[in-house]
């Protein structure tokens, strides 16, 4: 009977040694969105998001302007995505480089997978006035190019006329 209880007591105090170390596993990355504060061990399942504001600045303003072009669409990936505003007045522009969070700012918001950059492709197309019979010509590509979105950063992109 004492050597029952002797085993026993020993699988017990291995069933309990073994279960109390056992790290929790997640994503130990800070920058993740899925950031697991009390793991231990990573387990490769951090998940990345990453923003992108794009602006311009008078002298892209007042050449839209010129060549009489009125409100404009961003896209990125071909998407209009989650925007804070998608069209934009042309002859509106910014003074100095707004952060993604600021009101009216034509941000972009992308999850990135379990990377922590990946790149994509962007345009701005306009919509131009014809003075001449008053009619609207649209979708004309203006700008074009790829963007690196980086994990937990908002990047900002200057379009330059």
């Amino acid at each position: 009977m004492k050597i029952t209880n002797l085993i026993l007591g020993i699988v017990f105090i291995g069933i309990i040694a073994f279960t109390g170390c056992k790290k929790k596993e997640g994503c130990i990355d800070q920058l993740a969105t899925n950031y697991c504060d009390d793991c231990k061990t990573d387990d490769e399942s951090c998940e990345y998001d990453g923003s992108a504001v794009f602006y311009y600045r008078k002298t892209a303003a007042d050449s839209l302007q010129a060549n009489n072009f009125l409100i404009l669409n961003f896209y990125v990936n071909g998407e209009v995505g989650n925007v804070n505003s998608a069209s934009w007045i042309a002859a509106d522009y910014w003074t100095i480089a707004p952060s993604c969070d600021d009101e009216n700012s034509i941000t972009f918001n992308k999850n990135l997978g379990n990377v922590k950059t990946k790149s994509y492709s962007y345009s701005v197309k306009g919509y131009k006035y014809n003075e001449t019979d008053s009619s609207i010509t649209g979708e004309i590509v203006i700008w074009n190019g790829n963007i690196d979105f980086k994990a937990n950063s908002c990047i900002g992109h200057e379009l330059t006329w």
